[in-house]
């Protein structure tokens, strides 16, 4: 539930942070059920006065280079995208003829863990096409404070945090990576807004973190939700003292904010925290893995007595299971030190999306369960 004075100072605010006025034009093709499409895309436009150039989602999915034919044609100076847009784009888009991206601002990411190869990639791919140096930008971003919450600052670089593997899975710690030994990098998402207060919070102690800590992402703004509609429960449990809670995971370094991933997309695996999202990432790299649809769970065992992780992967047809599966755990097993309890190949289909196109991580695990104990 958001006020209307909640939305209009939220849009103010974040507009000023990006020097967005009635003179710029925005591209998108995001869906107006998802706040990333209404906000940015259409209800901040609408009250600075300025132009969007809207396009149908399902087209763009199938066509990606539409949007950068309406960049080019119509000089739009931002754009709004998910994480994996990037990837999208830069894969599957056919270049449009004399394409040129020079008249971009920023494209930013939002909406998903942002990944900093995503942005090598989505560079190397047009930046001989006219992609302004440093026009990839990081929002961190959600509709309980209408929008932004975070904005990397425009006309710089966002800032990368090189992590030691181990020590982070084991501590939670940013710690300086090792020669030779596995890294993890971190994608600011920028400074918070202007009258936004951020907090690292360690459930257990009750305690702020310091620099370079992870723990619950917690926010305060005077442009909050006021509650979950007709949900008091959910509404106790995630506003406190006038702290909403948000569910991410993440760590503050020297006044720049960096997600983690999720409380629940956190694995622990014989007592060592890992995150989803790094074994996707992971599967993603091979070919024969369907773009953006895996999901990894876990699973009670009661052999080793501890929780085991599963990975579930949509995978083209005509491609080698035995092989490919060897490869991923491998992988995952140098990459992360997390050894695969199962890897699950289903075709395409199968696994189940939210309405804004994430994968339902609770979701497949239910079916997945529920596969199994058919089987029994």
């Amino acid at each position: 539930m958001l006020s209307h004075a909640a939305v209009l100072g939220q849009v103010n605010t974040y507009a000023k942070v990006l020097g967005f006025n009635s003179g710029h034009r925005i591209a998108s093709w995001l869906p107006l059920y998802h706040d990333m499409g209404l906000i940015a895309a259409f209800i901040m436009p609408l009250i600075v006065g300025a132009s969007v150039v809207m396009l149908d989602p399902f087209q763009w999915v199938a066509k990606p280079e539409t949007l950068l034919e309406a960049i080019q044609q119509h000089r739009t100076h931002y754009c709004w995208l998910p994480n994996f847009a990037f990837n999208h784009l830069a894969r599957a888009a056919r270049i449009p003829q004399h394409l040129d991206l020079s008249n971009i601002v920023a494209f930013i990411n939002c909406s998903e863990p942002c990944r900093a190869d995503s942005f090598r990639l989505f560079e190397n791919r047009f930046r001989p096409y006219g992609l302004p140096a440093n026009s990839l930008q990081v929002c961190y971003a959600m509709a309980e404070t209408v929008f932004a919450v975070s904005q990397s600052a425009l006309g710089s670089p966002p800032l990368i945090a090189l992590t030691d593997a181990e020590s982070f899975h084991a501590s939670g710690r940013v710690e300086p990576p090792r020669a030779g030994q596995p890294q993890l990098e971190f994608l600011s998402c920028g400074a918070p807004l202007a009258e936004t207060d951020v907090r690292v919070w360690d459930a257990e102690t009750g305690k702020v973190l310091e620099d370079g800590e992870q723990g619950q992402i917690h926010l305060r703004a005077p442009w909050m939700f006021s509650g979950y509609f007709d949900l008091p429960d959910l509404t106790r449990e995630k506003l406190a003292n006038g702290w909403y809670q948000t569910g991410d995971l993440g760590f503050m370094k020297e006044g720049y904010l960096y997600i983690t991933g999720r409380s629940d997309d956190l694995l622990i695996v014989y007592g060592r925290n890992f995150y989803a999202h790094h074994v996707e990432e992971i599967a993603h790299q091979f070919a024969g893995v369907v773009p953006g649809r895996c999901v990894t769970i876990t699973v009670d065992s009661v052999a080793s007595g501890t929780r085991e992780a599963v990975l579930i992967a949509e995978v083209n047809s005509g491609v080698d299971e035995g092989d490919l599966r060897r490869q991923i755990k491998e992988r995952v097993l140098l990459l992360l030190g997390l050894n695969l309890h199962r890897l699950k190949f289903v075709s395409a289909g199968w696994l189940v999306k939210t309405t804004s196109g994430k994968i339902a991580r609770a979701a497949n695990r239910d079916k997945y369960l529920r596969e199994m104990d058919s089987r029994r």
